[in-house]
């Protein structure tokens, strides 16, 4: 039995099939790339407040100057003197610590529950006879989440409201001193 021999056929390429050949690098970096935008995009969102409906639904606390300037009343030294120590919520168990309150209002603070949270910013104001605490907490899933309490100085306590930004919430609160 021979084989029969079949005549050799040059073959064109289909033009509409080849037009994409070898490109494909090029849809998986825009991909890549896409996928990188999104994630940028998603964790700059995490960490700073929220702006929009969700910042006026729960304010994002009381003007509090960050830096001294000449309308800022000095804090009375009785006044800053009764305030430093170990305060607990009862309620879930956070520790703030007050270390030191400096003339300006500036505070020198602690936060735990039960790690240490970062506190972007406390600072205490003294006026018309009532002490009042403003402590802002930045750090993992506490997006500028913020305590605005007024000190009792008969039940020796910090009493207010916390400010929950990441769930845009308010919560009635109060710390007590730990002895």
């Amino acid at each position: 039995m021979t084989r029969r021999k079949e005549p050799i056929v040059a073959v064109e390429p289909n033009p509409a099939r080849s037009a994409g050949r070898g490109q494909w690098w090029i849809m998986a970096l825009a991909a890549l790339a896409l996928t990188g935008a999104i994630a940028l995009s998603w964790s700059s969102t995490v960490t700073p407040a929220p702006a929009g409906p969700a910042a006026a639904a729960v304010p994002s606390g009381p003007a509090t100057p960050s830096t001294p300037s000449s309308t800022v009343a000095a804090v009375p030294e009785d006044v800053r003197n009764k305030l430093p120590g170990r305060w607990l919520r009862p309620d879930g168990g956070y520790i703030m610590t007050i270390a030191s309150v400096a003339p300006d209002g500036t505070v020198a603070a602690t936060y735990e529950n039960p790690r240490p949270i970062h506190v972007a910013r406390a600072t205490v104001t003294h006026a018309e006879g009532k002490t009042a605490l403003y402590l802002e907490l930045r750090d993992r899933a506490y997006p500028g989440n913020y305590y605005d309490l007024t000190f009792d100085p008969a039940k020796d306590q910090f009493v207010g409201l916390y400010y929950h930004l990441g769930i845009n919430q308010k919560f009635d609160v109060h710390f007590e001193r730990l002895k």
